[in-house]
């Protein structure tokens, strides 16, 4: 991997993420002669997590969520409203519950015992208040789209080419069982893994590429390790 981004012009970076394990391996070295000429870039996609905390999802990692919110937004309820694409967002005061801040959950302090969390009373783990809950696309609220599984969600937007085309890939690498909202925090290594390679594959343009992946079987189901169904398939069959 360090051969090929010296031979492109780049190295590979650690990010900010980083464990610190991958500094322990040394590499005694290497040169490519050939075999580069329809490479440009090189990509790691590894299986550190998409976010530390459970405000990080597939949908705000991917990007759908931005386009998802503004298509709530642009609604006639929403524009009677003014209620813009921030409005949609559980990170924004003006659109979240007041009760657990967006979060879904509230932290319960016993005594004696050690805290617990539970879904919050007011919203019910929807993470928004009730007025921005009332705004509908076809009978869906925001936090309904964020409840959806890639496939249902497919299947919610025929209409869209943009969501089709994002979520059309991750489908492809094998993700349709995940639900759009899913924290980063209950996620498997391999369900990371799966969803950065997703959101590289669906940006437009991105030909010559070597993509690396780091061990892409583990935290897999076995149907998927097996490479004669899997979804994911030979490296070549993305550059």
């Amino acid at each position: 991997m360090e051969a090929v981004g010296d031979a492109l012009g780049h190295r590979v970076e650690s990010g900010d993420e980083d464990d610190g394990l991958d500094r322990m391996v040394e590499t005694l070295g290497g040169e490519i002669t050939e075999g580069l000429d329809g490479i440009k870039r090189l990509v790691v996609v590894n299986q550190k997590p998409i976010g530390r905390t459970p405000r990080s999802n597939l949908a705000t990692y991917t990007g759908l969520f931005d386009h998802v919110r503004k298509l709530f937004a642009a609604t006639r309820q929403a524009r009677a409203r003014r209620y813009d694409a921030g409005r949609f967002s559980f990170n924004v005061a003006k659109g979240r519950c007041e009760t657990c801040q967006g979060e879904g959950f509230v932290c319960v302090e016993l005594l004696f015992l050690p805290s617990v969390y539970a879904p919050c009373p007011t919203c019910k783990g929807a993470r928004y208040n009730a007025k921005t809950l009332e705004i509908k696309v076809r009978d869906k609220s925001i936090a309904d789209v964020l409840a959806m599984t890639v496939d249902g969600a497919f299947d919610f937007f025929p209409d869209d080419p943009s969501l089709r085309r994002s979520l059309g890939v991750l489908r492809e690498v094998g993700l349709g069982y995940i639900r759009l909202g899913q924290a980063a925090t209950e996620l498997s290594g391999g369900e990371a893994q799966r969803i950065k390679l997703a959101t590289e594959l669906q940006r437009a343009q991105r030909g010559e590429t070597l993509y690396v992946l780091d061990e892409p079987t583990t935290g897999l189901h076995p149907s998927d390790v097996d490479f004669r169904h899997s979804t994911i398939g030979p490296l070549s069959s993305f550059t």
